[in-house]
């Protein structure tokens, strides 16, 4: 039987989804790294809330986020997610705009992601996973994507899916999704078109 799952959200509907943000605003800049970042890090939305800036290493190629716990890693093994900076002139770099989002708050230890008032200030205290699904859904709303039942595992399915179509191997793709079972790894990546990608597009002329 087919499992109920969260679709995933593609590149370029994540697109659509940050070109209705108004990073202009601290709601809108952390939002956009902050979805960015659940994306091309293939997160769970806990994860994202519970990233703090000392787990955060910054490099000349990118970034390496430790994650101490999972759903998959209940013994606190230590896990390493490592993002690319993306090259100069691209919009929705998740490096830049993570970079962006600290320098605009000013967070230099705890919590990187935290509420942001109604009024604009940045809160003491760090998003709960909850509030991110609620953020989502207001973005996705602005940006005519709701009603197609997507989620913030959306994300972590979202880019599992672009990267196996775009040709990446399941060895690359794992190392960002942090997969240990094939089976359960082979559920994440979701066609959207069942005729893209096709094994039989080859013909002879």
């Amino acid at each position: 039987m087919r499992q109920a799952s969260a679709p995933a959200l593609r590149l370029d509907e994540l697109y659509v989804l940050l070109s209705k943000l108004d990073r202009e605003t601290l709601h809108g800049l952390r939002d956009a790294a902050m979805f960015t970042l659940a994306f091309y890090g293939a997160f769970r939305r806990s994860e994202v809330v519970a990233i703090t800036v000392g787990d955060i290493e910054w490099r000349p190629e990118g970034i390496i986020i430790t994650v101490h716990h999972s759903k998959t890693n209940q013994s606190g093994r230590i896990e390493t997610k490592s993002l690319m900076r993306a090259p100069p002139g691209t919009v929705y770099c998740p490096v830049g705009l993570l970079e962006a989002w600290i320098q605009a708050c000013g967070v230099q230890r705890g919590a990187v992601f935290r509420t942001v008032s109604s009024a604009g200030r940045l809160g003491a205290g760090r998003m709960t996973d909850q509030a991110l699904y609620v953020r989502m859904k207001q973005a996705l709303k602005a940006a005519g994507l709701a009603g197609k039942g997507y989620t913030p595992h959306s994300f972590r399915a979202g880019f599992i899916t672009e990267a196996h179509l775009r040709g990446k191997s399941d060895v690359q793709i794992k190392r960002i999704s942090g997969h240990r079972d094939q089976r359960t790894f082979e559920r994440y990546i979701r066609v959207a078109d069942l005729f893209e990608d096709a094994a039989g597009d080859f013909f002879e002329m």
